[in-house]
């Protein structure tokens, strides 16, 4: 089948997770016979250089992928613009699309990621009588009020998407709620190279080391994960957190580390590539989420896989993921019970086993998985 992912953008040294989660599924659909290509118009401000106009390669695993700069329009969606500004990224997508399929050919299926994305392939699809698949994982849909573009993007990509998917069922209901449309759960999935490596052992060290993973933003809720550490105290096992990511609460939680004096338990390790991630999840002993919101969140996935058992707030569709035998749930913004919870997975980590962790999170989210599922759902909708 030929695919045409329309994603936000494409991983590079700059920007190394931009477009991740839709390379990583580009990379399962072509390893199982697809013939795949990304398309992307760039939207974003960022500082440094970035060539304009189109950009085209071809990567190692044989997946096209076509990109288009021109200048900065994300930031300037407002109630008084938005609707112009679709309707030239429509154009501009719609002009990428012309140098697409002159070299590739007409696409089978275009796959469109994130809410904005499928409102712009909604103008392919009508253009060009191609089925669209849309797949949503925006965290702002949670929320309990919509911005005026949200739901305008929504209407315009939703309701002329051929099947519209999400990452759990918490999403679903919210699509449910705000959109009043049926949906079809496809949940996340684990990168390959997560899943070459047995489960992290364990050590003799004693100390039990504990990382999390994200983007430091409120959102993310690294402070309440500080402000629970710090009624830790001393126990009879030692132990010390790293946190990997960075972002705008960077300077924030080093003063709260330093005011809490942690210095000496939490270390702000800073963005990390995905093998690094690896490394450190393997020298790890369990992972912790402490998230306001998440749909889907791919960083416990990615602990499952190296057998780790997982802390987690109670948002989005961590309850479809975590359980009792792979970790411990506790309500958002509950320091005090996201303590207890810590203070039980450093005292007893040994009663959580490795390799049943990982073997279940191998067996519901590799690549292999999620792909199949995905090829399952084109052949419908183009049959």
């Amino acid at each position: 089948m030929k695919i045409l992912i329309i994603a936000n953008g494409y991983p590079d040294r700059q920007s190394p997770q931009w477009g991740c989660f839709e390379k990583d599924q580009a990379l399962a659909l072509k390893k199982l016979g697809h013939d795949v290509a990304m398309m992307y118009v760039d939207q974003r401000f960022r500082t440094y250089w970035r060539k304009i106009g189109i950009t085209k390669k071809k990567t190692e695993q044989g997946i096209f992928v076509y990109g288009m700069f021109y200048l900065p329009m994300g930031w300037l969606y407002n109630k008084v613009l938005y609707k112009l500004l679709q309707k030239i990224v429509m154009w501009l997508f719609d002009k990428l699309y012309q140098v697409y399929v002159k070299e590739q050919e007409k696409p089978d299926i275009i796959y469109a990621h994130f809410i904005w994305n499928i409102s712009f392939a909604s103008g392919l699809k009508r253009k060009y009588g191609i089925p669209l698949v849309g797949l949503e994982h925006w965290s702002e849909l949670n929320n309990e009020h919509l911005s005026l573009i949200a739901r305008y993007w929504g209407r315009l990509g939703y309701q002329n998407s051929d099947k519209l998917l999400v990452v759990s069922q918490s999403l679903q209901e919210q699509i449910r709620k705000h959109f009043s449309m049926d949906t079809t759960v496809i949940y996340n999935m684990v990168g390959e190279e997560f899943l070459n490596l047995p489960p992290s052992p364990k050590r003799n060290d004693g100390v039990i080391r504990l990382v999390s993973t994200g983007s430091l933003i409120h959102r993310k809720g690294f402070d309440v994960l500080i402000n629970a550490l710090s009624i830790i105290g001393e126990l009879k096992t030692s132990w010390e957190v790293l946190i990997i990511g960075e972002g705008s609460e960077h300077d924030n939680l080093v003063e709260q580390i330093k005011n809490l004096h942690l210095e000496n338990k939490v270390k702000l390790v800073g963005r990390k590539d995905k093998k690094e991630i690896i490394e450190i999840l393997h020298q790890c002993d369990a992972f912790v989420l402490a998230s306001r919101a998440e749909n889907f969140s791919v960083a416990v996935l990615e602990a499952l896989s190296a057998g780790l058992p997982v802390v987690a707030t109670i948002c989005g569709g961590i309850r479809e993921c975590i359980h009792k035998e792979n970790g411990l749930l506790v309500p958002v913004d509950d320091v005090s019970s996201l303590a207890n919870a810590l203070i039980q997975v450093i005292n007893d980590n040994c009663s959580f086993n490795r390799e049943s962790i990982a073997e279940e999170c191998r067996r519901r989210f590799s690549p292999h998985v999620i792909a199949s599922q995905l090829t399952e759902i084109f052949e419908e909708v183009t049959h």
